[in-house]
C-alpha cells in the first residue's frame, strides 16, 4: 500500500526520479557505440509510452532492450535523415555567424526560426514513431502538424526543456541521470496531448 498524502508525493516523485534515472543510464549504455544512438532514442521513447499505456511498474532494462531490438532497423529511416538535416543547419548557422555582415542579419533571424521549428520538428518525431508506428514520411507529417498546430503546447515544451537545460548545466552531474529522459518524458507528454487533442492517428495519417 502506497503512502498518502505529503509522503506519498515524496515517494512517488522519488521513484519516478529513480525510474527516469535508471532510463538514462540504460540509454547512454547502448549509445556507447555512436552509430547506436538512434535506436537507443527510439527505445527510450519507446519505454515511456509503454510506462502510459502499461504501467509505470515495467522493468526498465528488459523492457528497453526488447524495444532496442524491435526498432533497430527501422528508427534509422527516421532519425538519419534528422541528423544529415540537422548538420546541414548547423554548417549554415555557422557559416553566417562568421561572416559578421549586417546585411545577412534577416537571413540569420530567417534561419534561427527555421532552427526552432526544426527542433521541435525533430523532438516530436520519435514520440510519434513509438506511438503511431507509421512509416518515416508519414511520421515527419505527423511531426510537422504537432509542431505548428498546437503553438502553445511548443512554446511550453520550450520553455520546459530551456529551464531544464539551465539546471543541467549549473548541475553538470545531473547530465548522467536525466540529459535525455526528461526531455524525452516532456515531449513524450507534448505529443500525448496533442494526439488526445487532434485524434491525430485519424486526421493526418
Amino acid at each position: 500500500m502506497e503512502p498518502k498524502g505529503l509522503t506519498g508525493l515524496l515517494f512517488r516523485g522519488m521513484e519516478w526520479l529513480t525510474r527516469l534515472a535508471a532510463l538514462n543510464l540504460t540509454w547512454l549504455l547502448y549509445s556507447l557505440p555512436v552509430f547506436t544512438v538512434i535506436p537507443a532514442t527510439a527505445a527510450l521513447f519507446d519505454v515511456i509510452y509503454k510506462w502510459e499505456v502499461e504501467g509505470r511498474d515495467l522493468p526498465v532494462y528488459q523492457t528497453f532492450k526488447a524495444s532496442f531490438k524491435q526498432h533497430f532497423g527501422t528508427s534509422y529511416k527516421v532519425g538519419v535523415p534528422l541528423c544529415i538535416i540537422g548538420f546541414i543547419i548547423g554548417i549554415d548557422l555557422w557559416f553566417i555567424d562568421s561572416l559578421g555582415q549586417s546585411w545577412m542579419l534577416v537571413f540569420k533571424y530567417m534561419l534561427y526560426t527555421l532552427t526552432v521549428v526544426f527542433l521541435l520538428f525533430s523532438i516530436y518525431c520519435f514520440p510519434i514513431y513509438v506511438r503511431l508506428q507509421r512509416s518515416w514520411y508519414k511520421v515527419y507529417m505527423a511531426a510537422l502538424v504537432v509542431s505548428l498546430s498546437r503553438p502553445f503546447v511548443s512554446i511550453v515544451l520550450l520553455f520546459q526543456l530551456l529551464i531544464l537545460g539551465a539546471v543541467l548545466l549549473y548541475w553538470p552531474s545531473l547530465l548522467l541521470f536525466f540529459s535525455m529522459s526528461v526531455p524525452g518524458l516532456l515531449a513524450s507528454k507534448a505529443v500525448a496531448l496533442t494526439v488526445e487533442k487532434y485524434t491525430l492517428s485519424s486526421r493526418v495519417l
